[in-house]
């Protein structure tokens, strides 16, 4: 099996042999307990007895056991000082096999450590599966198993041991993603792939080269340059996505391999000599890149829709501004016409309620009071009202806000049309009415109909756009779905299926089984 190089060669080194202590160090790894002196003085030879002391010492520092071979001059003379022996007295070639397992053991026992045994292998087993997912560097794979071991209280075992490990799950986990390329991926998807590798000369960077950025202009013209690069991407994610289905790649793996990829140039992808690896990588370039553009188109809505609610209020305010005298003149003019109605009809109450008149001379009072009355409101007056009453049930009911959204709207739909075509909702997750709206919306190619579903609007909504012959206000209603599209999304009401940052919940949580 080939092992993986995790650590540079001084490294090493470093790890394979005792640590090299400061006199301060030394002194505090050399200290030791009435118990373990006991355990010391049970021993027969001077030779076991500093080799004990020196296993221990090692321990205690780095929570690890070394070859008597690879014990320091210093600290030996160290650890026969303390015991009061003489350095002619120890000889440490004859300090191996059973003894000084035996002394490890005890060792392990008076730190309450557990050995680095069959049962932990099984368990830093499962601890790799875990991490190949990511396709974490071995490197920082092996900086982390050094914490899981140090936190559980279980012997750091030899460099060569930990690194076999890594190597075996490490290698078999990437077999297994080239097993499954083998097996997936079809004669036409290969082909497609190599087509991938293939660029004429004097010609544009290729695919793979335009892929390699993204563009977050919210310019009409770079979100339609964008989509249909996405649209050249979502050929190949579409014949790719029983074989994606089959790897199970983590936002991890595609994040290692198209690092890759990015980096390397043509001429390195064609130079495998495994071509399934070569398509293994593209394949997570590909989903990975499927993946970020969904998200980026994302962010162009949220940050587009955004911007059009900030124009609208804008606007808003200033014909807020504008109308407000208007607005306080039809008050004050209301509120005194009410007054006027207010006291004819106590007028007439006293005219009923008159004991001396008969019913006849009080209908002859009522209708001359009428009379007066109806001369006093001219044509003008009452038109007046009129107009002062729908300016007021404008301001009830946001008319001015929705006029001004559907005048925006076309701004709008030159950067959101095409991007709500392309984005792949969760319909398992998502708020329904929405999803059939989006739906309606995807199957006329943007055009709405006059069946265009409305369940997803308030009721003020609904009522704004229907204009006067009851027909349907298209600008109105694609700005008003685009927002609530953008609100949705920012709410977790409306999920992406295929995406870093914009899936459900649950599709963030822990796997049950894990």
């Amino acid at each position: 099996m080939a092992i993986l190089s995790v650590l540079a060669e001084h490294e090493q080194n470093e790890f394979e042999y005792p640590p090299l202590l400061s006199a301060e160090a030394r002194t505090i790894s050399f200290s030791f307990p009435r118990e373990v002196e006991k355990q010391i003085n049970q021993l027969r030879t001077s030779t076991n007895k500093v080799g004990f002391l020196l296993q221990y010492a090692y321990f205690k520092a780095c929570k690890r056991f070394f070859v008597a071979d690879r014990f320091r001059k210093e600290d030996i003379a160290h650890a026969a000082k303390l015991l009061g022996i003489s350095l002619g007295d120890i000889d440490l070639t004859t300090y191996k096999k059973k003894i000084p397992a035996d002394h490890q053991s005890s060792i392990l026992k008076l730190f309450d450590y557990k050995p680095f045994d069959q049962h932990v292998i099984e368990w830093l087993g499962k601890e790799l599966d875990l991490r190949m997912q990511r396709l974490t560097e071995p490197r920082q794979i092996f900086i982390e198993l050094l914490q899981l071991l140090y936190q559980r209280h279980i012997e750091v075992p030899t460099y060569n041991r930990l690194v076999a490990l890594i190597s075996q799950h490490y290698l078999a986990y990437e077999h297994s993603l080239l097993s499954h390329v083998k097996e997936n991926l079809s004669v036409e998807n290969r082909e497609k792939l190599e087509e991938l590798l293939t660029v004429e000369a004097g010609k544009n960077p290729g695919l793979l080269g335009q892929l390699k950025l993204i563009n977050q202009s919210l310019k009409p013209k770079a979100i339609q340059a964008s989509v249909r690069l996405f649209h050249r991407v979502h050929d190949y994610f579409e014949g790719l996505l029983p074989l994606m289905n089959s790897l199970k790649l983590s936002e991890h793996n595609c994040t290692y391999y198209t690092t890759w990829v990015k980096k390397a140039k043509l001429s390195q992808l064609k130079q495998f000599p495994n071509k399934d690896r070569t398509y293994l990588h593209l394949t997570a370039f590909l989903q990975n890149q499927f993946y970020l553009r969904q998200d980026s188109f994302v962010d162009i809505l949220l940050k587009s829709v955004q911007s059009i609610k900030n124009t609208a209020l804008n606007k808003l305010t200033e014909t807020d501004q504008l109308t407000r005298t208007e607005r306080r003149a039809a008050v004050r003019h209301l509120t005194k016409t009410n007054r006027h109605y207010k006291s004819t009809i106590d007028e007439i109450t006293k005219i009923t309620q008159l004991p001396l008149l008969t019913d006849t001379e009080k209908m002859q009072r009522i209708i001359a009071l009428l009379e007066a009355n109806q001369q006093r409101e001219s044509e003008i007056e009452q038109k007046k009202i009129d107009l002062f009453e729908k300016s007021l049930d404008a301001i009830v009911k946001d008319k001015d806000y929705f006029k001004i959204l559907e005048e925006l709207s076309i701004k709008l739909q030159n950067r959101v049309n095409e991007i709500i075509k392309v984005l792949v909702f969760n319909e398992q997750t998502s708020n329904t009415s929405l999803i059939k709206a989006i739906q309606h919306f995807k199957k006329h190619d943007g055009n709405i109909t006059k069946k265009a579903p409305l369940d997803f609007l308030t009721l003020d909504e609904k009522e704004a756009v229907a204009d006067d012959k009851k027909e349907l206000k298209i600008s109105l209603y694609k700005i008003l779905l685009f927002i609530h599209i953008a609100d949705a999304i920012k709410s977790g009401e409306l999920n992406l299926k295929y995406s870093y940052r914009y899936l459900s919940i649950q599709d963030y949580l822990i796997d049950k089984e894990i």
